[in-house]
This record gives structure tokens, C-alpha cells and sequence, in this order.
């Protein structure tokens, strides 16, 4: 144990304080992840799944839910996840609930820092990355869903397994690989789960071709690493097929292009929230702080010189192509084409070019402090470039949006007209859909307000980084000692944890996913009385 925290005693510190402050209600037990699918799905469906289990059974038939619900049936709920029966059987059912969350997030950030140490990163550079996955936006967005933090956990393991497997040639690696990825498909996300699948099978396959493995050899171990995935997650699919026959979602062609990635959301990368967007297609976060910008931006540069890490370039393409969704039409044909529309909020997708973002950022890191300062000053420019792009951009919105005002709410109602109104799921009347259209661009415009808190708040994370570089440019030469390149290393880590810890309070950061339990544990007579209440879409024997 001495040895370990020698050896990682820097990341176990600064990533354990780091769950600390960001999920301290979590970690307490004051809140949960109460908002969204989780108070409505996640939450009810645990409760029930652990009274079960408690019973020495699984909830294969419910009589309580609805008239009668297989839930065991019901994917989401992960009920054949190893973790979800420990958790659940041992545990009370709220510090159960929460402890789970916390466990995924210290499994994810440890397999994450593991997986960029693998890859070159040093303890510092391995810390970062694991900081900016788990707190920047890319779990406030997808990770608030439980079933999703459960499986985008093991995708990091799998990657250092086939790391492994690459340079030792040990079909252990693989097997043990296989066996996470099977837990993965139980965790009750199939299509986080799919989606990792897909960008196993690019990077082992570009990793393998990189360092001259048998590709033969390589593809057939992938095959095998695939087929005991698929029999561990037999039973649960078993399952679900049933249910699925019952389900809405084998829908249509716009049912798998909801939630496309808008482009627009590049530029969240420096300003999280006067670049959102939000609606049919919207724009999803990726902040990761803004300095962590100028680290990935030595990992790119370092491409030609560092072949292993080029796969992970190669998830981030696969990601963005399959994101953009609607915006694609290369996407948009594969999908027609396949008639696969099993999966909406394609969006989702973009998790695995943030993680690939996050570990190139950690790798840039280590290599920043470690070259030549001529060398430094090149990448700090680029990055004063990129910074100035993305102000150029969101300046260009904000009078955009002031000074053709009518031609954007023509042609919201022109899309409304010929891609939303009338078409399945969506039943609401055509004013409607057209106030909502006003209502977003109202949105936009307050969220560039140049004089709105969020705006003032992403210009001072943008100058915080921009005068550390400016200090860097000055002050980290050639000549300095190891400790002073440990304080420059220091002041990064800071300034992105503080960036970082300051989003959590934007709309959309992780304070948007978390409420106290009075919301979820509320008496008996107060739910039947929202449910009388309610005679428009909700009917409910005898409350009705």
C-alpha cells in the first residue's frame, strides 16, 4: 500500500478531493442525481430493484408499476450488473444510490489516469486528464444518467487492457477485456455500451497496424474478445427483446437523428454557456477548462513523433462523425441505409472524442513542462490563436442574432413547418412549436449578453489562462529547477480545478443534475394529489 500511494500518491490526493468538492452532496448523502430520467426512471426502478434483491430475488414482474412491468426486462435498470446487486443487496437503498455514483466516478478517473500513464503521460499529466473527464462537461451532460456513468466507466479499462495485449501479446488481455466489456453491456446503457464497441474495434485496429501486429491475428482476437461480451449480456437481451416488441423507440429515421451534435457546439470549449443551444438540435457542452485547450494542443503536435496515441485521434473523428447526426450526411445515409434507428441522441456519441480529448490533454501536460521553451512558446501562440477564433465567433453570434432577428425566427418557423410539426412525436400544436422557437432565440440572445453573468464569468476563465501563458512565455525557461516547474505545474492544476468547480454552477454543469432527496421522498397523499391534478397527458385508475 506504501508503495502505491508513493507511486500514485499525487493522483489518489488531488482526485479524491476532487469528488469531494464537486459531488459533496453526493458524497453525504444530502443530494443525488435527482433531475431528469433519474427521479422519473432511474431512481423509482432502483428502489424497487433493491427491495427485491433484499427479498432474495430479482423484480422479473412488478405488480406495482403500472398494471404490472417485467422490470428486469427494462434495460436501463442494469439488474444483472455485478455492481448494482452488491450495492443494492448490502447497502441501505440511499447511501446505495449514492455511493454507486461515487464509486463509477473513482473507478473512471482511476482507469483514465492508468490508461494515459500507459500512454506516455506522467503522474501530473495522468491526474489531469482524469480531472477534466469526470468534472468537466462531458459527465455533466451524459454521466448525470446513471446508467450511462456505468457503463462510460469500463471504456478507459478496455482501452489499457488492449494497451496490454499490444505489447505483451497475452490473450489474458483480452479475455480479462472481454469480461468489462460484458459488465459494460449489463450496466443498463446498450447504447453507451454499442457505441464503445464500435471505437474498440477502430482503435485495436489502428493501434495494431501502428506497432506492425498481425492484423489477421489481431481481428480474430477481437472477434473472440466480442463474443463472450455478447454471452454475458445474453440474459439481459433475452430479456428486453420481449419488452422491446411493446416499445415506441423501433421508430423512424428522425427518431435516431434527435438530439444531433450542432456544430456550434466547438465553441464550448472556451465559452460553455453563451455558446449552448437548446431544442431538436442542440448544442451540447465540452468544456474541459479552458487551459486544458493549450495541453491538447501539444499532445496534436505531437502526433508524428508519438504513433501510439494517434488512435485516439482516430475515436475522436469516428465520435464527431457520428455525432453531428443530422448534420452529416454521410451519417444520415449509413442510417438509412442500415435502417438502424434503435438509438437517438446520437449526440452521446461525442463522449468518446472528449475522453480522447481529456488523455491527449493529459499527455500534452506532461510533455509541455519537459521541452524546449521554443517549443512552448510556438504551442502558447496557437493557442492564443484558437482562443481568438473562438471570441471572433461568438462576438459574430451576439450581432447575428441582434441584427437579423426576423430572418432567424423565419426560418425557425420554416424548419418548424417542414421537419417538426405533424411528424411522429411530435404532438404539440404548430403556435406552440412556433413560441418555442421565439423562445430559443430569446435564450441565445440573453446567454450572449455581453453584460450576463455567464458571459463575464467565460471571458474571465479565457483571460485567467491567457495570463498564465503569458506568465509561462516569461518566466519557464530552460533553465528553471525542478521545483520551480512543480509550482508551474501546481498553478495549472489549480486554475483548471477552479475553472472547472466554477462551471459546476452554470446551467448545465453538475449542480443541474443534483437534488435533495425531499423531491424524490416526498409522502404518499402529496403524490396522488399531483396526479389528480393532472388531466391533460397522464391518466392514472382510480386518480384519474
Amino acid at each position: 500500500m506504501r508503495d502505491i500511494f508513493k507511486k500514485h500518491g499525487l493522483f489518489i490526493s488531488i482526485f479524491s478531493f476532487s469528488v469531494v468538492i464537486f459531488l459533496a452532496g453526493i458524497v453525504f448523502l444530502r443530494k443525488g442525481f435527482l433531475t431528469g430520467d433519474n427521479i422519473s426512471q432511474a431512481y423509482p426502478w432502483l428502489k424497487v430493484y433493491s427491495e427485491f434483491l433484499k427479498d432474495g430475488s430479482f423484480p422479473y414482474w412488478v405488480k406495482d408499476i403500472h398494471c404490472g412491468f417485467p422490470l428486469m426486462g427494462e434495460g436501463q435498470v442494469g439488474g444483472f450488473y455485478p455492481l448494482n446487486i452488491l450495492f443494492f443487496y448490502v447497502l441501505p437503498f440511499r447511501p446505495a444510490y449514492n455511493f454507486i455514483i461515487i464509486f463509477h466516478y473513482m473507478l473512471l478517473g482511476t482507469f483514465t489516469y492508468l490508461f494515459t500513464r500507459k500512454l506516455g503521460a506522467d503522474e501530473w499529466g495522468g491526474t489531469l486528464a482524469a480531472i477534466i473527464l469526470c468534472f468537466g462537461e462531458t459527465l455533466a451532460n451524459l454521466g448525470y444518467h446513471v446508467a450511462m456513468l456505468r457503463a462510460l466507466t469500463w471504456f478507459p479499462l478496455v482501452l489499457l487492457l488492449f494497451e496490454h495485449y499490444l505489447e505483451k501479446g497475452r490473450l489474458r488481455y483480452m479475455v480479462i477485456a472481454a469480461l468489462a466489456a460484458g459488465t459494460q453491456l449489463l450496466s443498463g446503457s446498450v447504447q453507451m455500451a454499442s457505441y464503445s464497441m464500435i471505437c474498440y474495434f477502430f482503435y485495436l485496429s489502428y493501434a495494431a497496424r501502428i506497432r506492425k501486429r498481425p492484423l489477421l491475428k489481431t481481428y480474430v482476437s477481437f472477434a473472440g474478445f466480442a463474443a463472450i461480451a455478447a454471452i454475458m449480456f445474453l440474459p439481459q437481451l433475452l430479456l428486453t427483446l420481449k419488452v422491446l416488441k411493446y416499445s415506441g423507440r423501433l421508430a423512424s429515421l428522425d427518431f435516431s437523428l434527435w438530439g444531433s451534435l450542432n456544430p456550434l457546439s466547438f465553441l464550448t470549449t472556451v465559452f460553455p454557456w453563451p455558446a449552448r443551444a437548446h431544442g431538436q438540435i442542440a448544442t451540447e457542452g465540452m468544456f474541459l477548462g479552458v487551459l486544458s485547450i493549450l495541453f491538447l494542443i501539444v499532445s496534436v503536435r505531437l502526433l508524428k513523433e508519438k504513433k501510439e496515441i494517434r488512435p485516439l485521434v482516430l475515436i475522436a473523428a469516428v465520435s464527431v462523425f457520428a455525432a453531428l447526426g443530422w448534420f452529416n450526411p454521410f451519417y444520415v445515409l449509413a442510417l438509412k441505409v442500415s435502417k438502424f434507428y434503435f438509438f437517438r441522441g446520437g449526440a452521446r456519441f461525442i463522449f468518446f472524442g472528449l475522453f480522447s480529448a481529456s488523455v491527449l490533454a493529459g499527455i500534452g501536460f506532461s510533455r509541455f513542462f519537459s521541452q524546449r521553451h521554443s517549443d512552448r512558446l510556438k504551442q502558447i501562440k496557437s493557442f492564443y490563436r484558437f482562443i481568438l477564433f473562438c471570441a471572433v465567433m461568438i462576438g459574430g453570434s451576439v450581432l447575428t442574432l441582434i441584427y437579423a432577428k426576423p430572418w432567424i425566427i423565419k426560418t425557425g418557423h420554416k424548419f418548424v413547418d417542414m421537419f417538426i410539426a405533424g411528424m411522429p412525436y411530435h404532438r404539440r400544436s404548430l403556435e406552440e412549436y412556433y413560441l418555442r422557437v421565439e423562445n430559443v432565440y430569446q435564450g441565445l440572445l440573453s446567454s450572449k449578453a455581453l453584460t450576463s453573468s455567464h458571459m463575464l464569468l467565460a471571458a474571465l476563465f479565457v483571460v485567467s489562462a491567457v495570463i498564465y501563458c503569458a506568465i509561462a512565455k516569461k518566466y519557464l525557461t530552460d533553465n528553471n529547477s525542478k521545483k520551480y516547474k512543480l509550482y508551474a505545474k501546481s498553478a495549472a492544476i489549480m486554475l483548471i480545478l477552479a475553472n472547472l468547480y466554477a462551471y459546476k454552477y452554470f446551467p448545465g454543469g453538475i449542480n443541474d443534475n443534483l437534488a435533495g432527496y425531499n423531491i424524490a421522498e416526498k409522502p404518499a397523499s402529496v403524490i396522488y394529489g399531483k396526479i389528480k391534478e393532472d388531466k391533460d397527458e397522464f391518466r392514472v385508475a382510480p386518480y384519474g
